[in-house]
């Protein structure tokens, strides 16, 4: 994989946690939609469907699809988790002064100028650390089917 595809996937990596909150609020909302759907005002069974079972009372009233969008949701968030899981895990195999400056850089937006400072190289020599880092992690990565898009197997999180 080459820098410029390592560099997207940190900068997507850099906002997966917005990502993770949006779509987990999003399940939050579909699955109170699911589960207020068909329950009957007096907390009794029996309402207008004839059934006692809320969760039964509500899928016989619940919109077309709802239930696959609540599918699809709990899955993108399944891979939101994986993916930051692993490009951390990828990030934590490197040598520190790498993982360092690709951190601050690349998830932190620091400038190459305070980088440099704080581990005392040149801008140059800082850059080719960071650049060597990103070389290690395309590597790595290259091998992880999640960034190549190709099939993967379902883990349990």
């Amino acid at each position: 994989m080459d820098r410029g595809q390592v560099i997207e996937i940190l900068k997507f990596y850099r906002h997966i946690d917005g990502e993770l909150r949006d779509r987990e609020r999003q399940l939050r909302a579909l699955e109170d939609r699911y589960n207020t759907l068909g329950r009957s005002g007096d907390g009794g069974g029996g309402g207008r469907s004839g059934h006692s079972d809320p969760t039964a009372s509500a899928a016989l009233h619940l919109p077309e699809g709802t239930r696959e969008d609540i599918i699809r949701c709990r899955e993108a968030i399944r891979k939101l988790q994986r993916t930051r899981r692993l490009v951390e895990a990828d990030l934590d195999g490197l040598p520190y002064v790498q993982k360092d400056a690709i951190r601050a850089h690349y998830l932190q937006g620091e400038k190459w100028e305070r980088v440099r400072q704080k581990h005392h190289y040149s801008e140059k020599q800082i850059r080719n650390i960071a650049n060597a880092g990103l070389q290690r992690l395309g590597a790595v990565m290259e091998t992880q089917h999640l960034y190549t898009g190709e099939p993967q197997e379902d883990t349990p999180i």
